[in-house]
């Protein structure tokens, strides 16, 4: 049995016997277990992975478009995927290619007994191939409505009312002012998009996002999503819709909430909604308070406040979500800026893991493509992962506007005596080479994408901005330590990280286990994790 997490960085637990044989980093849109569970079946976006359900990633393979509906054969030893763009695809175990084919829409397989296809296409299509995948038989089925709709139907007056909560509410009898807003203090990151999600998210807002948060309630003359997006809820090509709330590195204590929403379209108002918050030590979703109400204009205070970084806005079942349109003029978050959002920060701890085992923390950095970043499981130094260039050059975080080149959770202090949450003085890493041809290693933190500290092994990498410290003349051909007093360092001067650099000179390299920390006796006493 395979088991896919909500963990947004992904995971897939392999079940035999009802016990827990094996875990899988990998992101799902779709999977299948072969016959025997001896192999996992996985899409996400155009590629599709093949993994060994006891041990890791055996090959990928890159479609022409979202690669959807893995299938293995009976045998076990063919797989048949579809891609939107209306091309089957149909590979051997071993990831080479067998039979390639296009239709006319997106190709549904499904294996016969004896070892043919059937493949089905949303536009009614039916084909059915035999073992070598040639066509014996091509039909088509149409389905027809018993009664028409007429053109002037569908200009008579609506003679349904909208549908009204008119006896329920938990909002205050006076809604509270939209200032001061803590998504405006922190310049929240606010969108919407499928759940789950799917190809084109987040969705295109209409209007400059930032009138959700400048303090006037009056609401846009149109509404905030196109109506195709709106229509497709709950079609069967898409599900209903989230609207998420990040604050990108900030967590927040959140103890009110108010909507003000436009009183000239009530089918609009969000009447019924959920708020759910991200658990970061969890990495998942949890529920929050259901918002209930009648009015255009609705406060909603939080029995309990909530600590977090990262929000949304959810149906509370029953129905789609939203009714209609967004018809926003205001969003606004009531309560107080805890300070960072890193996990560690929050529970204030004297030691921050930048990295060791989790993956989500860098994902960011794996946004542009032809950046040569990647995870690394066959060697590490702590753990059963390290980070990896697996070929000369750099990478840094994506850009996320208005943030810059930062991270996600990442806005440490770098002081004397580190003491409130985020606060730290000690930089700690390990490295080594990842091929005998590699003549530089370097790591950097700092507050952007230039102007922080870059240490070096060997030759130095040519980075605009940045301020190189060697640690050693040649790159380590062993997991070798490097801890740095940061404040020292810099001169005694304050110093902010939220941002990583990796880089090397000609072949590749290996960095693990990155840990700030108080003192050095912190950090010394970090254990070495064993895989």
């Amino acid at each position: 049995m395979a088991l896919v997490s909500t963990a947004e960085g992904g995971r897939v637990y392999i079940l035999r016997d009802g016990k827990l044989v094996n875990t899988l980093a990998a992101k799902v849109d779709d999977l299948a277990l072969s016959p025997e569970g001896e192999h996992l079946a996985v899409t996400m976006g155009n590629q599709l992975h093949m993994y060994d359900t006891q041990g890791g990633l055996l090959w990928s393979y890159t479609g022409d478009d979202i690669l959807r509906t893995p299938r293995f054969s009976p045998d076990g030893r063919r797989i048949a995927c579809g891609s939107e763009l209306g091309r089957l695809e149909v590979l051997d175990i071993h990831g080479q290619r067998v039979r390639r084919q296009m239709f006319p829409a997106w190709p549904i397989p499904a294996w016969l007994p004896d070892g043919g296809l059937l493949v089905v296409t949303w536009t009614g299509g039916i084909t059915r191939m035999d073992r070598t995948f040639q066509r014996i038989e091509r039909f088509r089925f149409q389905l027809q409505p018993e009664n028409l709709v007429k053109a002037d139907d569908l200009t008579r007056p609506e003679t349904v009312p909208t549908s009204r909560i008119t006896n329920a509410t938990n909002a205050l009898e006076q809604p509270l002012p939209v200032t001061p807003n803590l998504l405006k203090e922190t310049t929240a990151l606010i969108d919407i998009r499928c759940e789950p999600k799917t190809h084109g998210d987040p969705r295109e807002w209409q209007h400059k996002i930032e009138r959700l948060t400048d303090g006037d309630p009056t609401p846009p003359q149109t509404p905030w999503l196109e109506w195709s997006d709106i229509n497709y809820i709950d079609s069967g090509w898409r599900s209903k819709l989230t609207m998420h709330i990040d604050t990108f590195r900030t967590q927040l204590l959140v103890d009110a909430v108010t909507f003000v929403e436009d009183p000239k379209h009530p089918e609009s108002w969000l009447r019924n909604c959920r708020l759910e918050y991200w658990d970061a030590q969890a990495a998942t979703w949890r529920p929050g308070p259901r918002f209930l109400s009648n009015s255009a204009t609705h406060s909603h205070r939080l029995e309990k406040p909530i600590s977090a970084a990262r929000f949304r806005l959810v149906s509370a079942g029953g129905g789609s979500w939203p009714v209609g349109n967004i018809r926003l003029g205001e969003l606004v978050f009531h309560g107080k800026v805890l300070g960072p959002s890193h996990p560690d920060a929050v529970e204030n701890r004297s030691v921050a893991v930048l990295f060791d085992e989790r993956e989500e923390d860098l994902a960011a950095m794996m946004a542009a493509p032809l950046r040569p970043f990647a995870f690394h499981y066959a060697d590490a130094y702590s753990g059963g992962k390290s980070l990896t260039l697996t070929q000369p050059g750099e990478t840094v975080s994506h850009w996320q506007p208005p943030f810059g080149h930062c991270l996600p959770g990442w806005d440490f202090e770098i002081v004397e005596n580190p003491q409130k949450p985020g606060e730290y003085r000690w930089l700690q890493f390990a490295w080594k080479r990842g091929a005998p041809e590699t003549k530089g290693l370097a790591l950097g933190v700092g507050p952007g994408h230039t102007g922080g500290w870059l240490f070096t092994a060997g030759e130095p990498p040519k980075l605009e901005g940045a301020n190189p410290k060697s640690q050693s003349n040649s790159p380590p051909t062993d997991w070798d330590v490097v801890r740095v007093d940061l404040w020292k360092l810099n001169g005694g001067a304050p110093y902010r990280i939220r941002t990583l650099t990796l880089a090397t000179v000609d072949g590749s390299g290996l960095f693990d286990q990155v840990l700030l920390g108080r003192t050095e006796a912190d950090l010394q006493a970090v254990p070495r994790r064993h895989p």
